[in-house]
């Protein structure tokens, strides 16, 4: 399934860094009467869906990227803020890129391999009990169920009909802490394989939004590893 995705890039002065949750909060608050760039319903609460705008930290450059309805959103805006806060520093915007293209996504004919290049943050409180109580070969049967799962919710929230099997290989992680909201979290570096195309750059799992579990697609030798969560999570 093609869809449409775009993309702003906001180059700042001093280069950006930290947590992309103060990107999120700055466009949510500039456009607050679309649920799309807060990924929250008229009430507050959240949308339980895959998010169709996402934000990254990458390189020192804020990166705003849009999906289907994102895309669109993205492309319909004009903003020019001369001024960005991150966190408690203001940062100079020198300048704004945008870019636009179509990406595939859904069952693939063959395996194709990515790379976690910023950590994938895949269990909640049920799941991390389940996943410290069990045994290293259950342990990573459960990532692979999660990991489908991520999936399913990235095609559903295409629009896209999964009916073939998603079939996860090679599915090698390194679980690490890293301080979420002032909150110690299990996430994961790692690589996988499977029938599945995923564009690159895009969130899966928890927080796929604000920069965690961004993946590409991976050569088998380039190293790449945090480019959507750069700094501290607060």
């Amino acid at each position: 399934m093609r869809v449409r995705e775009s993309r702003l890039t906001l180059r700042t002065d001093p280069p950006a860094r930290g947590d992309p949750d103060w990107v999120r909060g700055f466009f949510a608050n500039l456009f607050s009467d679309n649920p799309l760039f807060g990924n929250h319903d008229a009430t507050g609460g959240n949308l339980f869906v895959f998010p169709r705008v996402q934000y990254r930290i990458a390189e020192g450059a804020v990166v705003v990227l849009g999906l289907m309805e994102g895309a669109e959103t993205l492309e319909e805006i004009r903003i020019s803020p001369k001024h960005l806060r991150l966190g408690r520093r203001e940062h100079l915007v020198l300048g704004i890129h945008r870019e636009s293209r179509e990406v595939e996504i859904g069952i693939a004919p063959g395996p194709c391999s990515y790379r976690f290049v910023s950590p994938w943050m895949p269990l909640n409180q049920e799941n991390h009990l389940r996943y410290a109580k069990s045994p290293e070969p259950e342990r990573r049967r459960l990532l692979e169920r999660i990991l489908v799962g991520n999936l399913l919710t990235l095609a559903k929230g295409v629009g896209e009909t999964v009916l073939e099997t998603i079939a996860i290989g090679g599915l090698t992680v390194h679980p690490r802490t890293r301080m979420v909201k002032k909150q110690p979290m299990k996430v994961f570096d790692g690589t996988f394989s499977v029938n599945f195309l995923i564009p690159d750059d895009w969130g899966i799992g928890r927080g796929g939004a604000r920069g965690f579990g961004v993946v590409r697609h991976w050569d088998g030798i380039t190293p790449d590893v945090d480019a959507g969560t750069e700094g501290s999570d607060g």
